[in-house]
């Protein structure tokens, strides 16, 4: 999981309302959302929630449409050259364009 994380390259998503910065790991399995404080809040909130859902569909076979979300991390990224440090917060979740080969997206 954390050699998934290790490299990434920036992806730009067409559509989607948040404007949020998006990035892929290396071996395109797991996606990466930058995420603010408003959404970070807002996933506090409804978290509990989406992992009993989410259980339900593991360990009961129930059918779902929600894309599995790994977690939500505070990252510190120190700058190589300049020693500046810069925090974020993302969400780490299954990519679910890989493998497929479908050409159209719908964002929901």
């Amino acid at each position: 999981f954390v050699r998934c994380l290790a490299r990434t390259s920036s992806v730009a998503p067409k559509g989607g309302k948040s404007g949020a910065n998006f990035a892929v790991s290396h071996d395109g399995r797991l996606l990466i959302k930058m995420i603010g404080k408003e959404e970070l809040n807002a996933y506090c909130s409804y978290g509990p929630a989406f992992f009993q859902h989410y259980a339900a569909v593991l360990f009961h076979q129930q059918v779902s449409l929600l894309t599995e979300i790994f977690g939500v991390y505070r990252l510190t990224h120190r700058h190589y050259a300049t020693g500046k440090t810069s925090t974020f917060n993302a969400m780490v979740m299954r990519n679910l364009r890989h493998g497929a080969t479908s050409t159209t997206v719908f964002d929901l």
